[in-house]
């Protein structure tokens, strides 16, 4: 107890002392009590805090700047965490500046054809189909196609060395400031875009002393189209890269696409960049595997070339690589690992955390094309090797044409195409239509031959007809007239006046004598009598040859060309003499004037000689009964004259008339037909000629295009150049045409042919109608047994127009022909089309030198290159100074201010402390 009392003593002491001294810091100046808050407040030099502790200011006032005071320190707080959040951001500054210099360096130019194979080695070394499925988005190649081909150990650098553009043909012109360089020049390099060639990518820098294309590199690049082939890039033309020598170049993914047919200008300008490391920024130039140099496309490369080296063991050719590690992979390696790995990649930046190098050079460039003229070009092509590039690019279309499936395909299509198209029209040209006409030709010779026959046959029954009616008829009524008849009517005035004279001198008194007056009266009576006589006969032969003509019955018995008589009956036209008397009313009426004016005389007569007797007896006579019977005598002497005359030529010759008129409608109807048949068989004979000079001149030559296809297609020992030389030549564009010709006359051909055949039948038919419809030929033809003529017309009628049907149907070539002609003439255009496309692509013309070729300029546009570098932008000088501004504009305070505020804490608390222990 006694030890711890002291102890508590000691303790309540130093409180008491403690207090003691704060009561004498509290103490202001007139001896009140103050506290440390208020007596910081008046000592301070942060303006403004006095008012909000002193005691003698009203409280409206104090609250005030309370607020006054609160705000402005919100403010300055906002402002400090605003500036040091700034500065852990770590802000820099780009500084660009222009730099001029003497000289400068020449990049790197990396230049890759955008086609990666050459076609025709694709083809030598048997793998075109293999890269054509390789590359192809519809199909995948598998194990199975590699082994087919026997590739899958072959090395993808063998594939892309073996089969890409050589730069002999690639690089046909160079020239590096003005002086003339060539393609060795120019290094091989493997690219993400395939094989390509490098400018400047040796040991020793390029460098230019003056701008201008003339000061730079001049190219021209012959891009080799027709060697074109399915590949990973189908586009046409170059991609050109610039780049300085170590950094890895990424052709496909950052060169610019140049296409042919221009001359390009590229004004190049250098760009100098320096970035800042972490936390300013996020360059690095760390280490990496495969390269010594970082770059951001080194590390990329570097990354994918590690990525395929732990998936695949092998790389690509374009990767990275160490002394031959990691080793380029096979197609069976390539296949079944890199190429599944390369496509799954989403991307490179994400994979490989790869960032910008701290400093490197970049070439931004600026380009111009020119369309080259017509002129430069045709120099171009002319100062070329024309043979050589002839003979390269025939040899290219040859491949391809083979090689490219769709080209190939189209090819073949249309070679079948012609093929079975030709198979047809040969068939339809040589055989069926050449034996139709053939048919026809035979059909109206043998239709000629039998209306021959038919005319043959009846012309002589016509002219046996006129004749027999000329001799048996009317030479009959020619000898009556001759021995009878012109008796009745010679000299019948003369006749009459005598008669009358006698019967007047036998009243005359002064003839007395009686024998002279009996001799008178007698040979009167017997002129009358015997005129009466020579009536009667001819009366009788009238009678006679009108019974002739009415029952056909000949009066005389002449025969026909030393015919027996026996063919008289039959070949006499009853039937038209029969119809002679009655066939018009002339022919009725005369018929039977003729008669009744022969017994008109007759009665004339009898009544003169009653007047004779009558003035012999008493010797009187009245003169006007004498003169009315000689005026009777003269009417009915010129009616039976005229009636004889009507009676002949209506009747008696009317059967010579119609028969002859037979016979003339006969043979316009032979002549009609003659002219129609031949009509018919010189344009028969005409398509006949046609088809054998087709054949001769035109399928002959055709056929061998068709051989020259078969060859091409299924043995290939014919190229498709010499098919198109051919298929292009003037001789097929003449078959074309007249082919075409040919075809389309066909139909017009066959409707005129046709037209000229129901002509012949109509007028067939007209001439059976006229044999067969003549009755006078019946009984002739059925004498001589000439069955087809006495057939009923009907049946005959129906018969020519079946025939004529068949011979009509045998015309209609169209059916025969059908579409095949058109179809083969299009098929034949359509395979010359694909040979003059073929031709002209094989043309070394302006054309062909702006699909190849083009220009290249690049070069400097000023002797000035800029340098972009990063800086700090924001240091920690640059924040107290921010903040110290800050507080001395809000709050009027500074960092004594701050150390005050410190000071006063760290005081009280220390007190604090203090006085509790």
């Amino acid at each position: 107890m006694r030890n711890i009392r002291p102890t508590r003593y000691v303790i309540q002491k130093s409180r008491n002392l403690s207090s003691v001294v704060q009561s004498k810091h509290v103490e202001d100046k007139t001896g009140q009590t103050t506290s440390p808050l208020s007596e910081f407040g008046e000592r301070t030099t942060l303006h403004g805090l006095r008012y909000t502790v002193q005691q003698d200011i009203s409280a409206i006032r104090r609250l005030i700047w309370i607020v006054a005071l609160l705000t402005f320190v919100g403010m300055l707080i906002y402002q400090i965490v605003d500036r040091v959040t700034y500065y852990y951001a770590m802000p820099i500054n780009v500084n660009v500046r222009v730099n001029y210099n003497a000289s400068l360096l020449f990049p790197t130019v990396t230049i890759c054809n955008q086609n990666a194979f050459k076609a025709t080695l694709a083809s030598r070394f048997n793998i075109y189909h293999l890269l054509e499925k390789m590359y192809s988005a519809s199909a995948n190649v598998t194990v199975e196609d590699l082994q087919k081909y026997g590739v899958a150990n072959t090395s993808l650098d063998d594939i892309f060395n073996l089969t890409a553009h050589d730069k002999e043909d690639f690089i046909t012109k160079c020239f590096w400031k003005g002086k003339e360089c060539g393609p060795d020049d120019f290094d091989l390099v493997a690219t993400d875009h395939g094989i390509c060639y490098s400018f400047n990518n040796r040991e020793g820098d390029k460098s230019i002393s003056s701008v201008g294309s003339e000061n730079g590199l001049r190219m021209t690049l012959n891009v080799e189209q027709y060697e074109y082939m399915s590949g990973p890039r189908d586009s046409v033309g170059v991609k050109i890269l610039f780049h300085t020598r170590e950094e890895v170049p990424r052709v496909h993914a950052l060169g610019h696409a140049v296409t042919t047919g221009a001359h390009t200008f590229i004004g190049l300008k250098m760009v100098h960049v320096r970035n800042l490391p972490p936390p300013y920024g996020t360059c690095s130039n760390r280490s990496l595997e495969y390269t010594s140099h970082y770059t951001l496309a080194g590390c990329q490369m570097d990354c994918l070339t590690l990525l395929a080296y732990d998936k695949c063991h092998c790389r690509h050719t374009y990767m990275l690589h160490k002394n031959g590690v990691p080793p380029i992979c096979t197609l069976y390696q390539y296949i079944t690992c890199l190429k599944p790995l390369l496509e799954g990649l989403l991307s490179m930046p994400q994979l490989c955390n790869c960032p910008v190098s701290c400093e490197f050079r970049s070439f931004e460039n600026d380009m111009s094309y020119g369309s080259t003229s017509k002129y430069a070009i045709k120099q171009f092509v002319n100062e070329n090797n024309f043979e050589k590039l002839s003979t390269a690019q025939l040899a290219a279309k040859e491949v391809t044409s083979r090689m490219q499936t769709a080209t190939w395909q189209r090819t073949v299509a249309l070679a079948y195409d012609f093929i079975q198209n030709f198979d047809d029209v040969e068939e339809v040209l040589l055989v069926s239509l050449s034996r139709r006409v053939d048919e026809l030709i035979n059909a109206f010779d043998d239709h000629f031959v039998a209306i021959k026959y038919i005319y043959n046959t009846q012309t002589f029954l016509y002219n046996m007809q006129i004749y027999l009616v000329r001799k048996n008829f009317i030479g009959a009524k020619d000898d009556m007239e001759e021995q009878t008849i012109q008796a009745v009517v010679i000299a019948y005035v003369n006749f009459i006046m005598k008669i009358e004279k006698n019967v007047g001198l036998l009243t005359d008194k002064n003839r007395t004598d009686p024998s002279l007056r009996l001799m008178l009266h007698s040979c009167t009576s017997l002129m009358v009598a015997n005129r009466i006589e020579m009536i009667r006969r001819t009366y009788v032969n009238y009678t006679t040859l009108k019974r002739a003509y009415e029952t056909g019955t000949p009066i005389l018995n002449h025969s026909f060309v030393n015919l027996s008589t026996e063919w008289n009956e039959p070949a006499t036209p009853k039937y038209l003499l029969m119809d002679s008397l009655i066939h018009n009313d002339y022919a009725r009426i005369y018929k039977k004037l003729l008669f009744l004016n022969l017994n008109n005389l007759t009665s004339v007569l009898k009544n003169i000689i009653s007047l004779a007797d009558k003035a012999y007896a008493t010797g009187f006579v009245d003169n006007d009964d004498l003169l009315y019977q000689r005026q009777q005598f003269e009417y009915f002497m010129r009616k039976f004259v005229f009636a004889r005359s009507v009676f002949y030529y209506e009747t008696v010759n009317y059967p010579i008339r119609k028969l002859e008129t037979r016979r003339e409608n006969l043979h316009t109807l032979w002549h009609h037909i003659t002219e129609e048949i031949t009509t018919v068989k010189q344009r028969l004979q005409a398509m006949q000629a046609h088809l054998h000079k087709i054949k001769d001149e035109f399928l002959h030559a055709i056929a061998n295009i068709k051989t020259k296809l078969e060859n091409y297609i299924y043995f290939q020992n014919e190229t498709f150049l010499s098919i198109s030389d051919y298929l292009t030549s003037q001789r097929v564009k003449t078959f074309i045409y007249c082919f075409n010709n040919f075809f389309e006359h066909l139909n017009e051909n066959e409707k005129s042919l046709v037209d000229w055949i129901k002509l012949v039948e109509k007028e067939l038919i007209e001439l059976w109608h006229t044999v067969i419809g003549d009755r006078d030929s019946s009984q002739f033809h059925n004498y001589r047994n000439g069955y087809q003529f006495i057939r009923n017309f009907s049946d005959v009628k129906a018969e020519i127009i079946a025939n004529f049907t068949n011979i009509i149907r045998l015309c209609q070539f169209s059916t025969i022909v059908s579409s095949k002609g058109h179809s083969f003439i299009n098929s034949l255009a359509r395979i010359r089309d694909e040979a003059m496309v073929y031709t002209d692509s094989a043309a070394i013309d302006n054309e062909f030198a702006r699909n190849n070729f083009l220009q290249i300029d690049i070069f400097y546009e000023q002797m000035s290159y800029e340098e972009v570098q990063q800086q700090i932008g924001y240091d920690i000088f640059a924040l107290l100074c921010d903040v110290g501004g800050s507080m001395g504009l809000l709050l009027g305070a500074s960092a004594l201010s701050v150390l005050e505020i410190i000071d006063v804490l760290f005081t009280q608390t220390f007190f604090k402390i203090r006085a509790i222990f």
